[in-house]
């Protein structure tokens, strides 16, 4: 009689140290490592599989076509020249790349050598078969010991911003794991 109750005991465990939200959510997603683990980030099952742009520059779009989300992967080495900047210095010099690349740039963080940024921008991409389209997007890289700047980009229509899929994309670009 005692197998009763020490199951019914850890199913209570279970459900007050896990809640089932949190059950579905980790049921829900996917892990996705790059760069031989370099880059590791959990996204949505509904997401595709990386497709690589080039050696350092992956995209990741969902498999619904009515989603007008893409996630962009990215390592790219620190300059010569921004190798001495500060955390901060470089901040202010990633900014500057973003205006400089057509985005604008509403907010950025810098929190050691973590940045977060929030940004629009008219700009091509796959929904849009021609011409350039508004989009909203954010940022998270974060600057390797290795000299890299490694991270994730979500870029997304607008008026798709505050739904589930994209809030779902957001985490994921909030969450990506970087190995220093």
């Amino acid at each position: 009689m005692k197998f009763p109750s020490i199951v019914s005991l850890s199913v209570a465990a279970v459900l007050t140290l896990c809640p089932p939200a949190a059950l579905a959510q980790k049921s829900k997603t996917k892990v996705v490592s790059l760069w031989s683990g370099n880059l590791t980030m959990s996204v949505p099952t509904t997401a595709g599989a990386p497709q690589k742009i080039s050696s350092n520059l992956y995209s990741i779009q969902p498999t619904a076509k009515k989603s007008k989300i893409i996630v962009y992967l990215s390592q790219e080495p620190v300059l010569k020249d921004e190798k001495a900047l500060t955390n901060a210095q470089l901040g202010a010099s990633i900014k500057s790349l973003l205006q400089a690349q057509g985005y604008t740039v509403k907010s950025l963080r810098n929190t050691k050598a973590s940045y977060s940024a929030q940004i629009t921008a008219y700009t091509r991409v796959p929904w849009r078969k021609i011409g350039t389209t508004p989009v909203r997007g954010l940022a998270q890289f974060k600057r390797t010991k290795g000299g890299q700047l490694v991270g994730a980009l979500v870029l997304t229509d607008p008026k798709q911003w505050n739904t589930a899929p994209a809030l779902n994309y957001r985490t994921a670009v909030k969450t990506v794991h970087v190995i220093d």
